[in-house]
């Protein structure tokens, strides 16, 4: 993990202008100039428990990584490349993952 200074040197822990309330327990303060800081220990937290999850999975091929924004395919076919598990990058249709007919399963 990051320590804190090497996070406030890479500003690693911007975030946007505009807080959505959802947000409000990602942010730690705000700045002068408006921008938000991040909690990087809470975003930190979240990720570990995504990774123990995935992790008790048994078979690699049961986890789906699902991005429909530009900046997150990559990082989605990355992950599934290397883990073994089913990637859905960019648009799909509603029901696509839930419908078992569908031609991805």
């Amino acid at each position: 993990m990051l320590d804190d200074d090497t996070a406030r040197r890479q500003d690693a822990h911007d975030c946007a202008l505009l807080r959505i309330f959802h947000h409000r327990e990602y942010t730690w303060r705000r700045r002068n100039d408006g921008v938000h800081i991040l909690n990087i220990n809470r975003t930190y937290e979240k990720i570990n428990l995504a990774a123990r999850i995935i992790v008790a999975v048994e078979n690699p091929a049961d986890v789906m990584a699902v991005s429909a924004r530009p900046y997150g395919q990559r990082a989605v076919l990355k992950f599934a490349q290397y883990t073994g598990a089913k990637a859905l990058a960019g648009r799909y249709t509603p029901g696509h993952v839930v419908v078992m007919d569908s031609f991805f399963y």
